[in-house]
């Protein structure tokens, strides 16, 4: 979504809800069904490669959180900053958070990170974004769930 600035658009029956910066390199969005639209409390966009909604579900309210980490080439300056606005720590604790992330983070399946990741990575070796996101995961008790789940490996030869 490389679209500067943020705001929100309906088109054919649907919200998409964005964020991105001053120029047209990264930005992140929802798309929500209009009839959906109307349980969402909140839209906040952080920065051009992080916004979230606040949810409101039939029995509690919930929160999701769209980013898209820097990738291995950029500063670690960057990412720093990519992990320092990541929300978790201003959003209420009592409300469940789900990630919904372009990490550019390759996990592996190196013992040393259990239980934080499962055994089930398509990667042997974890690269440097994945220890951050490992390492973000886990000061934050959470789960890296993809990792956990078997995966059809389309990157194979055929």
């Amino acid at each position: 979504m490389r679209w500067t600035n943020s705001g929100s658009l309906k088109s054919q029956g649907n919200t998409l809800l964005y964020s991105g910066g001053d120029k047209h390199e990264c930005g992140v969005a929802f798309v929500i069904r209009d009839n959906v639209a109307t349980n969402i409390v909140r839209f906040q966009p952080i920065s051009d490669r992080i916004c979230y909604i606040e949810l409101k579900c039939k029995w509690y309210y919930m929160f999701l959180i769209n980013c898209y980490a820097p990738t291995e080439d950029k500063s670690d300056d960057i990412k720093y900053k990519f992990y320092e606005d990541l929300v978790c720590n201003t959003l209420p604790v009592d409300k469940p958070k789900i990630i919904f992330e372009d990490f550019n983070a390759k996990i592996g399946k190196e013992n040393i990170y259990k239980p934080t990741t499962g055994s089930e990575s398509l990667h042997e070796i974890t690269n440097d974004n994945g220890n951050k996101l490992i390492t973000f995961a886990t000061v934050k008790n959470m789960t890296i769930s993809n990792t956990y789940f078997s995966h059809k490996n389309i990157h194979q030869q055929i």
